[in-house]
């Protein structure tokens, strides 16, 4: 993702997964990186709503390699 990508694209992506989950091989597990990391941009902006969530960058709160490598993976799993 972006460097500049906020908790609102990080939200918006989950979502969409939750769609075609069924159709993503071991999708748990691909996307489990990504719930946590999005469980941590909650805790720091204490709500769930797309408005507050969409004031926390990512990198600010840790988006790292783990988080990326979970995020290409899920972009190639919808690829397939």
């Amino acid at each position: 993702m972006e460097p500049s990508a906020n908790g609102a694209h990080l939200q918006q992506f989950v979502s969409g997964l939750q769609c075609v989950r069924l159709s993503i091989p071991q999708f748990a597990k691909i996307t489990a990186p990504l719930h946590e990391f999005l469980e941590k941009v909650y805790r720091a902006c204490r709500k769930r709503t797309r408005q507050s969530v969409a004031r926390i960058a990512l990198i600010f709160l840790g988006w790292g390699e783990e988080e990326e490598n979970a995020f290409r993976a899920c972009k190639q799993a919808l690829a397939e």
